[in-house]
């Protein structure tokens, strides 16, 4: 019975030294680009204000403002957990980003993000959004805002 137990805390000891030496990153939110206009028109000065809430840990929100151009971008946010490596645990992210301008905010993207795979928002492919402001907010494939995926060949 001894050797039992002393062979089941070696099997703990050793995924846990595992976990630990096999740190990868965890792609909690693929690199973002997108643009945003107002009636065709980009818009330029807009407050774009990304989030996720993850089971594993507090994410402070990230801001960006867009160009003159309309366009913003954000790197692709990482995270670490020896919990999410040992355990096997569903990954559970809920990302978004708002878009403020003119003292209105709009929901501009809303998706659950069930692995940690890097653009894995998009079926693999860059997370490229187009946000038109004066469309609903609606569901373009797994997520729901007023941005579209872009379309790239």
């Amino acid at each position: 019975m001894k050797i039992i137990i002393i062979i089941l805390v070696l099997i703990i000891l050793l995924s846990i030294a595992n976990a630990i030496y096999d740190m990868k990153k965890l792609t909690l939110f693929s690199p973002v680009e997108g643009i945003i206009t107002l009636n065709g028109k980009p818009i330029a000065g807009a407050e774009v204000r990304q989030n996720v809430l993850w089971s594993q840990a507090s994410i402070p929100m990230r801001t960006v403002k867009t160009d003159s151009n309309g366009k913003f971008t954000f790197s692709e946010l990482n995270g670490k957990s020896m919990l999410a490596r040992i355990l096997p645990l569903q990954p559970s992210m809920v990302q978004t980003i708002d878009i403020v301008h003119d003292n209105n905010t709009y929901k501009a993207y809303n998706h659950h993000k069930t692995n940690y795979d890097l653009n894995s928002e998009n079926t693999g492919l860059p997370l490229l959004l187009d946000c038109e402001l004066t469309e609903e907010e609606a569901r373009n494939g797994s997520m729901r805002g007023v941005c579209k995926f872009r379309i790239t060949k």
